[in-house]
Parts: structure tokens; sequence; C-alpha cells
């Protein structure tokens, strides 16, 4: 039978009627569905026959209808297949799967397949196939709409998703930004108890240090033993009074006297003050500059005061023997660079894409314990032996640093020693 449109004729009330596409290539069971639904006794459908599954597949891409009859055996196709390929392009059509087998089994097995319904041949009279047709178009537009819920829900849990993920970084923020208070509100309470005891020991210290340069003028030469326990007393008084002059400038810092200076020869200059140190200890010293950096305004002097603080930091750490490498080079933050030096909402200077100039020192010294990494930069604390340092050298180095802006960062390298970064934004 060649492909054609089993007519009906239009009512005079003008009921809606169903067009129905009938993909059947038996002329017998397609008049029988024909005269099936004349039986319903108004003609509520318009059928429009085609044979093959090709030709359906052409017509419902350039037609609109309102529901799919089916026939599961067509010259092209055969079996549960058909429903298959016939759902690829009739996503919003209502499929009803013609078998001629009496087994309930094959009509589910089309609905597993994409199917709304199914219909024995010859075993239905038109109210049955009628209503079926009705019911499987309300199911296919209650999947519609189940299925435009669960993109809608889908889309909603990403948005709820960004939205949690976005209120976690923001409290992730604020506890980092607690901490920062509470950090600067106890930095400030030393401060202040810095400066105190500088200022209550600084005159009797003074007088301590006169009297003992009139003892080793006045014994020198007299008394070997003397001499030395004068010497002795006039170091520890001058140790003394370098930390008092360390308190000072903890809790009082000076101004800064920013220009613009070149980051390489700094660094360089603070290593020249050094030299003789990294000599004496037989520690090899490894130097990896940019050529090109950008200038950057700086107070030079305090920044070379930083330099050295890390520079003998490193010698204390490696003792007799080892490497020190400083390198300076520019950079382009990444996510990790961001998270690490606290760029984000907070501090966008230190965002991701930002770009920063970079000084680099690593040493392959014995490292900093897991456990005191985060205790570096409080006053008072060190790591290294009793009586050596005061403890306060990192702590002014990193107020020097912010002062200018920049992050200091202190990390454990991976082999070993201890990796110092020191960050500045161009």
């Amino acid at each position: 039978m060649s492909e054609g449109t089993i007519g009906m004729t239009t009512t005079s009330d003008q009921t809606p009627r169903m067009k129905i596409l009938l993909v059947e290539d038996n002329a017998d069971d397609a008049d029988l569905l024909r005269r099936t639904l004349d039986d319903v006794g108004s003609p509520l459908f318009d059928l429009t026959q085609v044979e093959r599954l090709e030709q359906a597949l052409t017509r419902i891409r350039t037609e609109k209808f309102d529901a799919i009859l089916l026939d599961l055996s067509l010259p092209d196709s055969q079996g549960l297949e058909t429903v298959a390929k016939m759902t690829v392009d009739a996503l919003s059509v209502p499929i009803v799967v013609l078998t001629g087998l009496d087994d309930e089994r094959v009509g589910l097995a089309a609905i597993r397949k994409g199917a709304q319904d199914y219909l024995v041949k010859g075993r239905a009279d038109g109210n049955l196939v009628s209503r079926v047709i009705r019911h499987a178009r309300e199911r296919k537009w209650s999947e519609q709409r189940l299925k435009d819920a669960i993109r809608e829900l889908a889309k909603s849990r990403q948005e709820l998703l960004g939205t949690l993920a976005e209120l976690n970084e923001s409290h992730a923020q604020l506890k980092v930004t607690q901490l920062e208070l509470v950090e600067a509100a106890k930095m400030e309470s030393v401060g202040r108890l810095a400066a105190g005891i500088a200022h209550e020991v600084k005159n009797p210290l003074a007088t301590l240090v006169m009297g003992l340069d009139y003892l080793q003028a006045h014994v020198s030469g007299t008394n070997g033993t003397l001499t030395q326990l004068v010497k002795n007393m006039t170091d520890a008084a001058m140790r003394a009074d370098t930390i008092i002059s360390q308190l000072q400038q903890f809790s009082m810092p000076e101004a800064l006297e920013v220009k613009v200076a070149d980051l390489n020869t700094i660094t360089s200059q603070a290593l020249s003050l050094v030299r003789h140190e990294f000599n004496k200890h037989g520690i090899q010293v490894n130097q990896e500059f940019q050529s090109d950096l950008p200038q950057l305004w700086l107070d030079a002097n305090k920044i070379e005061q930083v330099f050295i603080n890390v520079f003998m930091n490193a010698i204390e750490s490696m003792k007799n023997a080892g490497t020190f490498t400083v390198r300076t080079y520019t950079k382009q933050l990444d996510e990790s660079d961001a998270s690490r030096l606290g760029g984000g909402r907070a501090d966008a200077r230190f965002g991701a894409g930002g770009h920063v100039v970079v000084a680099e020192m690593e040493d392959t010294g014995t490292g900093i314990p897991e456990d005191k990494l985060e205790k570096i930069f409080d006053p008072f604390f060190t790591t290294a032996e009793m009586g050596r340092t005061v403890g306060l050298g990192l702590t002014v180095a990193k107020k020097i640093v912010e002062l200018h802006e920049g992050r200091i960062k202190v990390d454990n390298r991976e082999t070993q020693g201890v990796r110092v970064t020191i960050v500045f934004k161009t």
C-alpha cells in the first residue's frame, strides 16, 4: 500500500481532532484500525499512514503529530529496535506500539524502550484505541513535565552547590580574617609590652655599657683573667643592647622611605654584607637573578635588613657546609599561588592572574619541624639554640614586608632545607 492519508471529515462543531501518524505496511491492518476508530462515533482523529520507518522519520521531522501508532514488523525495521529508532526523532511525540502478539511482555519491553503504551491488533474496539491514544499523550506530557522538572532541579542543585561553595569560601575567609584580627591584637599587646621593656631597660643598660668600657680601658693588660671577664661582660651587654634595639624596632617601626628600587641590586648588596659568613661556614652560594625585573617602590635599607635576616637564618641552619640559592623572577599567579598567598576576595592584589616579583631563597639545612612552622613569625619564637637569638628577626622581617604590601612565606623543601618566598605586587 502506498503512502497516503486516511481521511476524516471535519465535524460541524469543529471538535479538536488529533493528528495521528500510523506506521503500518499491512493494508488490512491499517483498514481495520481506521474502521475501529470510526466506531467511536465522532471523527476525532486524522490518520496519516506510511509503510516504512524511514518514511515515518521523514514525516515527523517536517510535520507535527499528536501521537504515533507504530507497528513492530516493518519492511525496513523489525522488533523493539523500531521503537528505539523512533524515539530518537520523536522526542516529544507519544508512541503506541501495535503488535500482533498477544504477549504482555512484548508490550512492556516496548514501553521500556520508550513507548507510552501498546495495543494488540484486532483485540481492541474504537473506544479502547481512542482511550489508549489519549492516555499515551497525557503520559508523554507528564514524562516531559517530569524531565523538565528534573532539569530545573539539576540546574537549581548546581546553583545551590555554587552558592554553597561561595559560602564555604566566605566562611573560610572569615575565619582567616578572625585569626588575623586575633593575631593583630596579640601583636599589638606584645608591641606595647616590648616598648615598655625597652624604655625601662635602655637607660640602665647604657650606664652599664659605659662602666664596662671604662673598666676595659683600665684593666687591659694588667690581669688576663679580669680582662677576659670584662670582655665577656661587654659582649653580653652589647647583645642585650641589640635585643633592646630589636624590641624598639618591633614595637615602633620607623616610617618607610620608599623609592624606585631594583630588587636584584638590594639582594646583591645584602649578600655582599654576609658573604664572609657564608665562606666561613663553607656554604656555596648560587645566584639566579632575572635580568629584566620591573622596578619596585621599596625602602631599600629595610628590605636589605629582611634579606640579611633570612641569610643569617640559613647560615645558622646549615652549620658547616651546604648550598644556598637565591633567585628572583616575575610570575603570573595561578589559583594555587593565590590560595597560598591569601589572595582572593579578601585581598585581590594577590588573586589569580595578578603579576608579582618574587625573591626566593632555599637552603640545604635541617629544616623546621612541621609543628613549629606556624609559629615562626611569633615574637620571641626561635628554633635556634638557647642564647643564640632572641627570636625577633622573622617577626620584624614579616612586618617590614607587609608594610610594603608584600607577602613572606616559609616552607620546608621536599628534599631538604627551607624555602623562603618574598612576593611584591608589580
